[in-house]
């Protein structure tokens, strides 16, 4: 009975939590981001209240536009923190940053993975498909490369080329 008791009350105690959280995100704004690396890419996390995903920026050509990239798991941010050089100022002071806020980071991920989830179509719950065969959302499809006659290289339209035939 007590546990059941513990349980609810961390339940709202979490959702307190998060209700919280996002009133702050929706009345913060990131205005430095979190660190630069040494090729000049700024990263940011809660850029406009979004943390789903770690936002990379670099800048680009004479004009130096934005290009924006995402690391969205906390597998990827451990992973560019282990590439991190720590003898330069710019990287050991991303490094810590990130380190600051990996917690509250992967917590945000895997809130915007079960969302996704759930949109997605139930989380895993019920369903035709196993997990791993269900066709990826989002993706283009597949392009046929050109041969180099200029037509589509399609298998089926190509002769037959004997194993071990030589020139």
């Amino acid at each position: 009975r007590r546990e059941r008791e513990r349980r609810k009350a961390e339940e709202a105690l979490l959702a307190t939590q998060e209700a919280l959280e996002e009133r702050m995100e929706r009345l913060t704004v990131r205005r430095v981001p979190l660190g630069v690396d040494r090729l000049g890419r700024r990263y940011w996390w809660g850029l406009g209240g979004y943390k789903a995903a770690l936002l990379v920026e670099t800048l680009v050509g004479p004009g130096m536009a934005s290009v924006w990239g995402a690391l969205g798991s906390e597998d990827a941010v451990a992973s560019l923190m282990d590439s991190l050089e720590t003898r330069g100022m710019r990287e050991l002071e991303l490094k810590k940053a990130l380190g600051k806020a990996l917690p509250a980071m992967a917590a945000s991920f895997k809130r915007a993975q079960r969302e996704r989830e759930e949109r997605d179509g139930g989380g895993g719950t019920g369903g035709s498909q196993p997990r791993g065969e269900r066709p990826q959302k989002g993706l283009p499809p597949e392009r046929v490369q050109p041969s180099r006659r200029g037509k589509p290289a399609d298998p089926k339209d190509e002769p037959a080329v004997a194993a071990g035939g030589g020139a």
